[in-house]
């Protein structure tokens, strides 16, 4: 990174570069957060990384803490998901839900975050509850798009001989977004969650 602070005149040039940066870490979870031009890009069609980081960990912090978006693990949904609109972005998150503490407290999840027409991005609560998360480990590694379909690869357990901090067993399957409808009957819409499907065996 270049040194601003050489010289008076390109000290005072960074200051309002800095101050706005903090501006940006302090807004509120239900903001949003526009294209930058971050050349990093997430995989499938180009979108910023860091914008739609920073709106999943805005989301993140709404609902816990220890909390943690990998930017290396954000995928373009593809179409045929069940989610009618393009520029949606599958990310995973960790965090511990309430903040109990410990060390088996955090839990990991998928958030959506949406593309606006202003270039802006936003979380889709509904898509992106921790609990809205089924049956998949903590510990995901990877997520990739293939043949318009997204794959998950994380580490699990082998209980006969892992300690909690680490598992060992790689496995991987499918994430699949499936809608499913009120037990109670209780006239509420549809509920949408993602769950695992094992990757058929070659």
């Amino acid at each position: 990174m270049k040194n601003f602070g050489t010289t008076p005149r390109a000290a005072g040039l960074a200051r309002p570069a800095l101050a706005l940066l903090a501006l940006q870490t302090c807004l509120a979870p239900s903001a949003a957060f526009a294209d930058s031009g971050d050349s990093t890009h997430a995989k499938s069609n180009g979108a910023p990384i860091k914008a739609i980081t920073a709106a999943m960990l805005s989301y993140v912090r709404s609902v816990g803490c220890n909390d943690n978006v990998d930017p290396r693990q954000i995928v373009e949904i593809p179409q045929g998901y069940g989610i009618p609109w393009r520029g949606e972005y599958l990310v995973t998150y960790s965090v511990d839900v309430g903040c109990q503490g410990g060390s088996t407290s955090a839990t990991t999840a998928f958030g959506v975050v949406r593309r606006g027409s202003t270039g802006s991005y936003y979380v889709d609560p509904e898509l992106s509850r921790p609990d809205a998360t089924i049956g998949f480990p903590n510990d995901i590694v990877a997520l990739n798009v293939r043949n318009g379909e997204i794959f998950f690869t994380a580490k699990d357990f082998d209980f006969s001989k892992d300690a909690l901090c680490c598992p060992s067993v790689i496995v991987s399957g499918k994430v699949r977004l499936e809608t499913t409808s009120p037990a109670d009957k209780s006239g509420l819409g549809p509920e949408k969650r993602w769950v695992r499907e094992p990757e058929a065996a070659n």
